[in-house]
């Protein structure tokens, strides 16, 4: 199960997403599914775009950027736990305990 929400938080990074709708795109192509390449991936880039903005694609609170960027062993619960920056330190979101 935990595997699963590791792969489900890949999805809300802007280029997986783009990634595999690319890959989508050549495999129609292959066979030979007459599209606009190009469109599709405006119209994507775009959607990608809004959703970055919104801050629903993408953890503005986060210090990293690699789609594991918030999840650490916190000092407090011990546990690995999503973190968020706040005031230059990380702050788990469970418990609250702050990394120095």
């Amino acid at each position: 199960m935990e595997q699963v929400k590791i792969y489900l938080k890949r999805l809300r990074n802007p280029s997986v997403i783009l990634s595999i709708a690319s890959q989508i795109i050549a495999i129609l192509l292959l066979f030979k599914i007459n599209i606009d390449s190009e469109v599709v991936m405006s119209i994507i880039t775009g959607i990608c775009s809004i959703l970055v903005i919104l801050g629903i694609l993408s953890d503005p609170d986060t210090k990293k950027i690699t789609y594991t960027d918030d999840i650490m062993e916190c000092v407090n619960c011990q546990k690995k736990t999503k973190h968020t920056l706040v005031n230059g330190k990380m702050v788990c979101k469970e418990c609250g305990g702050i990394k120095e």
